[in-house]
């Protein structure tokens, strides 16, 4: 029960009580949504999918992987290997391009990374729950 109030709070109230002057880009689909994302520092959590390393040309260690959040998908870069494994919660902290130019080539809708970290589903949801709480918080206070 606990954990259904949970969901209904974040999934729901959030476009509510978001604030209307600065851009949202706290969850996946407000970042491929919102063009006031584009060059933003961004903090998304969500599934891993489909990690690659990979080396280049010069010789670095990069890693590309999807970010999901079970209806949308972001694209992560990230230098090095990456330290999660497919299917694990993880917590992206970069820049989000919603195109960028690097050598000959284009990419689109992509989270540059500074920080990926392994998160657990219930401090997801509690970090959601206490934000959303906030808000509700400041919206009452202020009127």
């Amino acid at each position: 029960m606990r954990l259904a109030v949970l969901c209904f709070l974040v999934l729901f109230l959030q476009p509510a009580f978001a604030a209307k002057d600065d851009p949202d880009c706290s969850s996946i689909e407000a970042v491929l949504k919102d063009e006031g994302c584009n060059f933003q520092k961004v903090m998304i959590t969500g599934r891993m999918q489909s990690p690659l390393s990979r080396i280049s040309q010069a010789g670095n260690a990069y890693a590309i992987f999807y970010l999901t959040d079970g209806r949308n998908h972001v694209k992560v870069f990230m230098f090095g290997p990456p330290k999660l494994k497919d299917g694990m919660f993880a917590e992206v902290t970069g820049k989000f391009y919603a195109k960028r130019k690097s050598g000959n080539g284009w990419f689109y809708n992509e989270i540059q990374a500074t920080s990926v970290k392994e998160r657990d589903i219930i401090s997801i949801l509690n970090s959601a729950l206490m934000e959303q709480l906030k808000s509700f918080y400041n919206v009452i206070t202020t009127q």
